[in-house]
């Protein structure tokens, strides 16, 4: 199947399945004039890159356990440690990620109490001054 027959059936631009077969991640014959020509279990292939993209990987890190992955592979292959170790590294980043963020928002939320009791603080200034002026 040619590249824009690939990239309907999976929803994935051609611009992106050339990335793939850059990276290695996919792999294509070439007809006699020079346009890549994918087999049909291709289309999974692309799903399963889909699949790790959407976990956080980056395409170094699946072209390690691309064609290793038990859950993908179930019958095929066995288990490479590569994979066990991505899943961790990516574990641990997402881990400090979470950290990173939870810290962000507490700061937020700090702002936006003292931003709060400022506005307070202003509005009872501004009230107290009108009903100073009223009293003149």
């Amino acid at each position: 199947m040619k590249i824009s027959e690939l990239s309907k059936r999976t929803g994935v631009s051609a611009r992106s399945l050339r990335y793939y077969e850059e990276k290695e991640l996919l792999h294509s014959a070439r007809t006699d004039n020079g346009y890549r020509d994918y087999d049909e279990s291709t289309v999974d292939q692309v799903r399963t890159i889909q699949l790790y993209f959407s976990l956080g990987l980056n395409s170094d890190q699946i072209s390690q356990v691309v064609n290793c992955d038990p859950i993908v592979f179930p019958y095929d292959k066995l288990v490479c440690s590569e994979v066990i170790e991505v899943y961790k590294e990516k574990i641990s980043e997402v881990s400090q990620q979470i950290e990173e963020l939870k810290a962000i928002q507490s700061r937020l939320e700090e702002r936006m109490v003292l931003t709060l009791r400022s506005l307070e603080a202003e509005k009872e200034k501004h009230q107290l001054a009108i009903r100073d002026e009223g009293q003149c």
